[in-house]
């Protein structure tokens, strides 16, 4: 049941608002249009206006418009979407159920939108081509006029229509495909494209705008927004984000870390994403991994992590600062029941959380340190999901009494320590220790 509508920040209520198929209300399934007078604000050709539509019930969407002028229309062919960096944060429930992403509005906001990548009609390529395709949707004859390209007019000789010089006019339900050659351009980066097109009598009466975000040929990758949705955690556990800006399926096959050796990828040691990692073009994929593979803790609250991202022919890194993530907490408990000797110990997880974030943790690894030897154990329960306030024995088999941990290291005697860490994946860690009896 549609609330008000939003138009560049100004707000209508239902008085302004006029339903063109006779119903403010929405059917599950069904679409409904609406008329919005926004009586206090004016415009001219080729204005961009952010709207949004809230509903009643709370939720919203929104996009963007780009004015004409009385019955003439000309619209890109392709559908606008959102950019996939912006969609990240709603398609990925892991990151945001956890607070794991300090998104704020430029990244929520689905105010942006952007054409879908289409290497025939609608491009930006890391060499300067651009491609967009304009139909004219009104009832007038219209002629292109005029290329914008992030604000700026592209000279005369920097554009032409590939249908031939003679065709810059064209009738309703007629498309004309646009080229625009520049300089090279950034991979990934935003080209703001406005198309202008004037009457009979050379008046601009149509225009139609959206951004494209710059690809490269063949295979490309890219790490997105360290700290934002790629990030180290104290726990050892690194999120990475990584977006293929190419033009053709890139498949995510190899990792780095630090100075690490290579790391090949597969179903049964990343967390996140899904097992094969591949992803279509101006799609993303969030990568999970948990350093303690590697035998080895480096990550401290005040170091940072070098991360490297590999497919079979092309490599992207970044370096990003390490980070406690406050919203987790665990506790680890040595059952004091259980005789302790040099065979290992029985250790306790518990999610203690924070109070009100109710957030489920999963069970990562385990460190024992005793007799100055360090050894790292994967659980039988690894990734065995807790809810807030619950507590598990950790196991190292199926079986019910399989739940002593083994210390594989300098058989321990009465009166040594061993010092029990446990990790989550999240990002909560939990040290405590207890003497052999």
């Amino acid at each position: 049941n549609i609330g008000n509508v939003t138009i560049n920040g100004t707000s209508y209520d239902k008085a302004a608002i006029t339903p063109l198929d006779d119903t403010y209300v929405i059917p599950v399934g069904q679409t409904r249009r609406f008329s919005v007078a926004a009586t206090n604000q004016t415009f001219i050709v080729g204005d961009v206006a952010e709207v949004n539509a809230t509903m009643v019930e709370g939720i919203s969407a929104a996009f963007t418009v780009t004015f004409c002028k009385n019955q003439a229309s000309m619209t890109f062919t392709q559908d606008f979407i959102t950019l996939p960096e912006s969609d990240l944060v709603y398609r990925n429930k892991f990151l945001l159920n956890h607070s794991l992403i300090n998104f704020s509005k430029p990244e929520l906001t689905r105010y942006r939108s952007f054409l879908p990548v289409n290497t025939a009609t609608s491009v930006a390529w890391e060499n300067g081509t651009i491609r967009v395709r304009v139909k004219n949707t009104g009832t007038m004859r219209l002629g292109l006029s005029e290329v914008r390209i992030n604000g700026s007019t592209w000279g005369g000789s920097g554009w032409h229509v590939e249908e031939g010089a003679d065709k810059l006019f064209f009738n309703p339900g007629e498309t004309r495909t646009i080229r625009i050659d520049r300089g090279p351009l950034q991979v990934d980066a935003i080209q703001t494209v406005a198309i202008y097109a004037i009457d009979n009598k050379s008046a601009v009466v149509a225009c139609d705008s959206a951004k494209i975000k710059t690809i490269a040929f063949g295979e490309r990758i890219r790490i997105l927004d360290q700290n934002q949705f790629t990030f180290a955690l104290t726990n050892e556990t690194v999120f990475i984000t990584v977006k293929n800006v190419g033009s053709t399926t890139a498949s995510i096959t190899r990792l780095w870390i630090n100075s690490s050796s290579q790391v090949n990828l597969a179903s049964t040691n990343v967390h996140i994403g899904p097992a094969n990692r591949s992803i279509s073009i101006q799609e993303t994929v969030v990568l999970a991994y948990n350093y303690t593979a590697f035998g080895n803790q480096y990550f401290n609250a005040t170091g940072k992590a070098f991360l490297r991202v590999g497919t079979a022919s092309t490599t992207t890194n970044v370096t990003v600062p390490v980070r406690i993530n406050p919203r987790t907490s665990i506790q680890a408990q040595i059952d004091a029941t259980t005789a302790l000797g040099d065979g290992g110990v029985k250790v306790i997880f518990k999610n203690t959380g924070v109070a009100g974030m109710h957030i489920n943790v999963t069970i990562a690894h385990v460190k024992l340190e005793a007799l100055g030897e360090t050894r790292y154990i994967v659980p039988y329960n690894v990734n065995a999901n807790v809810t807030l306030g619950s507590q598990v024995d950790l196991k190292t088999g199926p079986s019910g009494n399989s739940i002593i941990l083994p210390w594989t290291g300098t058989p321990l005697h009465a009166g040594d320590k061993i010092t029990v860490t446990i990790y989550s994946w999240e990002g909560g860690e939990s040290t405590t220790y207890a003497y052999i009896s």
